[in-house]
């Protein structure tokens, strides 16, 4: 028997049926899905896993199983040990693919069933459970947004140590404490530091999608320059800034489409890709400017070069390109991390010796009129 908390009544239930899912699942009978089950079975599955053959795989699957299940009828003191339960899986890397919410999605139901049903003393001890791994422990899988939720969750943590006394307080009652607040403000400051390297000009030059990538990469940059040795996750750095990039060029070379479309099929043959509904990637751009004096189509040529697109001169980038690819093919396909003195070689190559300043004059894109 199980004990059934559903509409808030208190009483059993026969567990024949869930014993049913687990010998099915071990007998590879059975794939159980969330929807299958409410969170109450899942976190019993979870609990009598060691009754399972494959105990270990199948643990936290039911604990991510259970979490994806809840729902604000769910008990709140069972919710609250599904969200550690999943949490402590995420921190501890217990097989990610099992897990499928990421830590800030994990928090920010924290955040939202405390907020229904405070319950402090518990979710400060989740807080300082999720401070003393990061800190301690130190997880080397956790991404530049896993580290930007625990910042964030270290903020509430101090506010819930010290909550507001009165309704006249200075101090924000930590019952509106909105963790999402953070992120603006953060990429606001990112932002303003690329305005300072780039100079305003060329950031006002940059189009909306450049601007936003590069004020993740750069949020992502400072987050990972943050943590010690090579604990940072300079990977999204360089698929932030390479996104970027990319999209600028994008956003430049499908220029004549936007006058001309009756060149939708030219442009077709000349850049494959390029100019699609997702922005090209690196290879697409070397290869062109490697067949660009054997296919290049007088029409389309002209049309770019009245945009001012400096085609005679792309081969000047090539070396930086070569070495954007082989940056976002490691961080992307390959297990190796990117570490600290790469990404600051990156990070110099756009700013300081000027790869963004250069993509924005090569490739401006069109003038809207």
């Amino acid at each position: 028997m199980v004990k059934d908390l559903r509409n808030g009544h208190l009483g059993t239930w026969d567990t024949s049926l869930l014993c049913s899912m687990m010998a099915l699942a071990d007998d590879g009978y059975y794939f159980p899905k969330p929807d299958d089950a409410p969170a109450h079975c899942w976190s019993w599955l979870a609990e009598h896993g060691k009754e399972s053959r494959f105990s270990s795989e199948s643990y936290y699957a039911y604990w991510n199983h259970a979490f994806q299940s809840l729902t604000i009828a769910t008990d709140p003191a069972l919710a609250h040990n599904i969200i550690v339960a999943t949490i402590g899986g995420r921190l501890f890397d217990r097989d990610q693919n099992t897990i499928s919410a990421s830590i800030p999605q994990i928090l920010q139901s924290l955040y939202e069933l405390h907020r229904r049903h405070p319950m402090p003393d518990k979710e400060r001890a989740v807080l300082e459970f999720v401070s003393y791994v990061s800190r301690e422990v130190r997880p080397k899988h956790l991404a530049a947004k896993d580290q930007l939720a625990i910042e964030m969750a270290m903020v509430r943590l101090k506010k819930l140590g010290h909550p507001a006394v009165s309704s006249d307080s200075a101090e924000p009652n930590i019952s509106e404490f909105d963790p999402d607040c953070f992120c603006p403000i953060l990429l606001h400051k990112a932002e303003g530091k690329l305005k300072s390297l780039l100079g305003e000009t060329f950031w006002a030059r940059l189009s909306q999608p450049a601007r936003k990538e590069f004020k993740d990469g750069e949020l992502h940059y400072i987050m990972a320059c943050s943590q010690e040795g090579e604990l940072g996750d300079f990977n999204s750095v360089v698929m932030s800034f390479s996104r970027g990039l990319l999209a600028e060029i994008d956003e430049s070379l499908k220029g004549p489409l936007t006058r001309q479309p009756t060149l939708k099929g030219e442009f077709k043959d000349q850049f494959g890709l390029i100019g699609g509904n997702e922005n090209p990637e690196w290879g697409d751009i070397l290869r062109y400017m490697d067949n660009f004096q054997a296919n290049a189509n007088p029409s389309l040529v002209k049309a770019l070069l009245c945009q001012g697109v400096q085609l005679n001169r792309l081969d000047e980038l090539r070396k930086p390109f070569e070495d954007m690819k082989k940056l976002r093919n490691d961080a992307a396909h390959t297990t190796r991390r990117i570490d600290r003195e790469r990404a600051a070689v990156m990070h110099d190559l756009l700013m300081n010796r000027g790869l963004v300043r250069d993509v924005v004059e090569f490739f401006p894109k069109p003038v809207r009129r």
